[in-house]
């Protein structure tokens, strides 16, 4: 009676902590200021890496002779940059989130995904891309900064994700 009830608080226990305690989420915060008051605000995240076996098919002759496995790790990762305005507003943002696979020996970028969007009229995203470079992953976009309909100003900005063959994300 007492193993079971001592069971049952254990259990219960373990439903309440807090997310934080078990969540590995990690950030690292890096401000560009420019001459008007403004800034680039770039923050790189991290989501729990997930582990899998990878299996690449040998071929000799053309022919399927077997499948080698060999222990790979995959890592998410998202980077975003936000634009400031000098009273410290947030205008436009783009994110570039990227999957990588690493074993210590290479790394390699296999899913890259670009979010980019405006917090307010005055500003509009265009062409936002993404593209995977071998351990890279590489959104772009443009923001256009417009005045009474006009378009005055226009911003190309580039947000890298790369992967060692380790696993560490710059």
């Amino acid at each position: 009676m007492r193993k079971t009830l001592l069971s049952a608080i254990l259990c219960i226990s373990f439903l309440f902590l807090p997310a934080t305690a078990s969540a590995s989420t990690h950030s690292k915060k890096i401000v560009e200021h420019l001459k008007d008051g403004s800034c680039f605000e770039t923050v790189t995240e991290n989501k729990s890496p997930v582990y899998y076996t990878y299996q690449k098919k040998k071929l000799r002759g053309g022919r399927i002779c077997g499948y080698s496995s060999a222990k790979k790790k995959a890592v998410t990762k998202s980077k975003t940059t936000y634009y400031r305005n000098r009273k410290g507003k947030i205008m436009w943002y783009i994110k570039v989130t990227g999957t990588f696979i690493y074993d210590g020996k290479s790394a390699k970028c296999i899913k890259s995904t670009i979010n980019a969007k405006s917090k307010t009229k005055a500003w509009k995203i265009k062409n936002p891309r993404t593209v995977k470079k071998a351990a890279s992953a590489i959104g772009t976009a443009t923001a256009q900064h417009y005045y009474q309909g006009i378009a005055a100003e226009s911003i190309t900005r580039t947000v890298t994700l790369r992967c060692t063959r380790y696993g560490k994300i710059s």
